[in-house]
């Protein structure tokens, strides 16, 4: 998978939450005289909102961590990220690069070589 692959993963899901966030929002807004539907529609708008904040946060670049998908400050329309936006804005690393693993922000950490766990 390359870094590429791996945003364009986080930017679909990102929009996709943010579309999905749009009928419960308009229910809540038009449902004031339904407390129970309200609170319900609004309970799954703010879970939409909150994957679409995630996604956007969480899409890093491996080599300085810089928020790229925040870089690029394009959410609700496109399904991929845009042919322009090919390297990070800060380190230069190419999107084009593999990654050498999943990454995931809760990961354990693994001693490096030379070191002995003391």
């Amino acid at each position: 998978m390359t870094i590429r692959d791996y945003l364009n993963q986080h930017m679909r899901r990102s929009t996709i939450s943010c579309w999905l966030m749009i009928p419960p929002a308009a229910v809540a807004l038009f449902a004031t005289s339904h407390p129970i539907l309200r609170n319900t529609a609004l309970l799954v708008a703010g879970i939409c909102a909150a994957s679409n904040i995630y996604h956007n946060f969480a899409a890093r670049c491996p080599r300085c961590r810089t928020r790229l998908l925040l870089c690029v400050a394009i959410n609700g329309v496109l399904l991929k990220i845009p042919s322009w936006f090919n390297s990070c804005p800060t380190c230069g690393l190419s999107f084009d690069t593999q990654l050498d693993g999943e990454q995931r922000s809760n990961h354990a950490l693994q001693p490096t070589a030379g070191r002995s766990d003391v």
